[in-house]
């Protein structure tokens, strides 16, 4: 979490060797479910409940990217 009761949050993966990884979280509003896959380049599929907003901090070969996050179902 970001602010308390989970009003905004970070998502931040660190797949290292990992193929994948999934993981469900819950907060006060409902679950986050996020999911990673690692092939040639990272994705994910992050689902906020209602009233959540955030953002993702992904890994690339040059650094990060900061990708906004919003209620419902958001694809990296």
């Amino acid at each position: 979490p970001l602010e308390p009761g989970f009003q905004r949050i970070r998502v931040q993966p660190q797949l290292d060797d990992l193929a994948w990884a999934e993981g469900i979280v819950p907060t006060p509003h409902g679950d986050i479910s996020v999911r990673w896959e690692s092939q040639e380049r990272l994705t994910g599929t992050i689902t906020l409940p209602p009233g959540i907003q955030g953002e993702a901090v992904v890994p690339h070969h040059h650094g990060f990217t900061r990708v906004p996050l919003v209620s419902g179902t958001n694809l990296i």
